[in-house]
């Protein structure tokens, strides 16, 4: 695994990125941009280290980990920008990481899922290339939530009702509507014509019932959906591979998933 630490000019100054470089290397991959978990609060690029090395490896893709700018000093949209600044710089990149001309795809897990799944609309909304998938894992997609899964597994560890909502309270402005879709993506009135996805939930999560959600409404308008619930995992189980087996096995299911997506050629 070769890794490369990276700086691009962002609207809040230099974003760095981390690029990992599987040592097999599928030449017609595309590149995979990756949000880290941390409710838009908390997190960096040693945040998802071990899951972004795992993923390029059995992905054989490249993982392009991004550093985005944090709340409460800097509140939403913030990171989303930083995100969204380091998908389009990928986007014309490509080569650079001996990837296919312009073909990039998205991920992220919790609130790194919800700038994935809302970077994806973004490049509807603008008329732009759509990316070659969207990995979203134990995706945050609807701040307002108040599904059944909220409700019972609202003291689940490590994210608790209560700690979403402290994240939230931080990274949301006064006067931010909760049903904006670029914080909500699951309230866009049309989600036709947006890339493929990965969907992965855990069942002890308050969570699982948004994810859920967000896959059936995306195969409702069409998206092609593969959606994964591991109901013996907690949240952030992407940062349990090395102390909890399952969590190893899960996060390798899903690598296979996207390995399996980006073999299968462009959409």
């Amino acid at each position: 695994m070769r890794i490369e630490f990276l700086s691009l000019p962002g609207e809040g100054g230099p974003i760095a990125l981390r690029a990992y470089r599987p040592e097999d290397q599928n030449p017609d991959a595309p590149v995979m941009v990756w949000a880290h978990f941390g409710g838009g609060v908390i997190g960096d690029l040693d945040t998802s280290d071990v899951f972004c090395a795992l993923l390029a490896k059995v992905a054989r893709c490249v993982v392009l980990s991004v550093d985005y700018r944090l709340a409460p000093e800097n509140r939403f949209p913030a990171g989303l920008e930083d995100l969204l600044a380091a998908y389009r710089w990928a986007r014309e990149h490509t080569a650079q990481f001996g990837a296919p001309d312009g073909r990039v795809a998205i991920g992220g897990d919790s609130m790194g899922g919800n700038f994935a799944a809302v970077a994806a609309q973004e490049m509807k909304r603008a008329g732009e290339p759509q990316p070659d998938l969207q990995l979203l894992i134990y995706p945050v997609v609807d701040v307002a939530s108040e599904t059944a899964s909220m409700t019972t597994y609202a003291e689940a560890y490590p994210l608790s009702r209560a700690t979403l909502a402290w994240f939230m309270g931080h990274y949301m402005r006064p006067g931010d509507s909760p049903t904006d879709p670029r914080l909500s993506p699951i309230r866009a009135k049309d989600l036709a014509g947006l890339a493929p996805a990965v969907i992965a939930t855990a069942g002890f999560d308050p969570l699982l019932d948004q994810g859920e959600a967000y896959a059936r409404a995306l195969r409702k308008a069409g998206v092609e959906v593969t959606y994964r619930c591991y109901d013996n995992l907690a949240h952030a189980f992407t940062a349990f591979t090395g102390a909890v087996p399952a969590a190893d096995a899960a996060c390798r299911e899903i690598a296979g998933l996207v390995r399996a997506r980006f073999e299968a050629g462009a959409p």
